[in-house]
């Protein structure tokens, strides 16, 4: 209840103090300087609606451009081949996420840790990088396989 108070408080005091600016702005300052500000006032209402026409216009352009980009596509058979791109990778990395659990593998392990495991004989990490063979440090991961990246794991090629 005090704070509805002192918002209603606030409120009265503003509107009271922005009616006593504008009479002390009509008595002191003159009719020429009052046109000059409604002109301003003019010429910022003549901008707004120019930015407001902009945007109307480069939306129309670019609905018109659009149409004729996509003229001759069949949008249905596109949609389809990207959801089915997008589901083959969803697939992939399911299929690498079951490959790194079967391997003793987990998240957050990364390559340090893997080789270290890997190191002890007999462990489940050492046979796990012995199946996927040297250069590769996680199951799933899509590093070149290139010997002159040597322990970099990444290639530009």
């Amino acid at each position: 209840m005090r704070r509805l108070f002192w918002v209603a408080v606030g409120a009265a005091s503003t509107v009271a103090t922005l009616r006593k600016a504008r009479e002390v702005a009509d008595r002191h300052v003159p009719p020429a300087a009052r046109s000059a500000l409604g002109a301003a006032a003019g010429a910022s209402t003549l901008v707004q609606r120019a930015v407001d026409a902009f945007r109307v216009g480069t939306a129309e352009r670019e609905a018109e451009l659009r149409a004729e980009l996509l003229a001759g596509a069949d949008l249905p058979s596109s949609r389809a081949r990207v959801d089915a791109w997008r589901a083959a990778r969803a697939d992939r990395r399911d299929a690498d996420r079951t490959t790194a659990a079967v391997d003793g593998d987990h998240p957050g392990a990364g390559p340090v840790a893997d080789r270290k495991a890997a190191a002890r004989p007999g462990s489940a990490a050492a046979s796990a990088a012995a199946r996927r063979g040297p250069g590769s440090h996680r199951a799933g991961s899509h590093r070149a396989e290139d010997p002159e990246d040597g322990s970099l794991g990444y290639s530009f090629f």
